[in-house]
């Protein structure tokens, strides 16, 4: 999950820029609403390998 962190860490340093930068809060916004999605989905997948990872261990 490492590289999807990465993306959401990069979107949120992109979202600060765009609205330091005059990108409005609007787009701000909505690059930080993708990097939650990203992180949510990333912890989604991190939840599911768990998941296998134990029902395997168990078989």
């Amino acid at each position: 999950m490492n590289r999807l962190d990465e993306l959401a860490s990069a979107l949120t340093i992109i979202a600060a820029h765009a609205d330091e930068n005059g990108g409005g809060r609007d787009v701000s916004n909505a690059i930080h609403g993708i990097a939650g999605a990203i992180v949510d989905q990333a912890q989604a997948i991190d939840d599911l390998l768990q998941r296998h990872r134990r029902a395997s261990t168990e078989a």
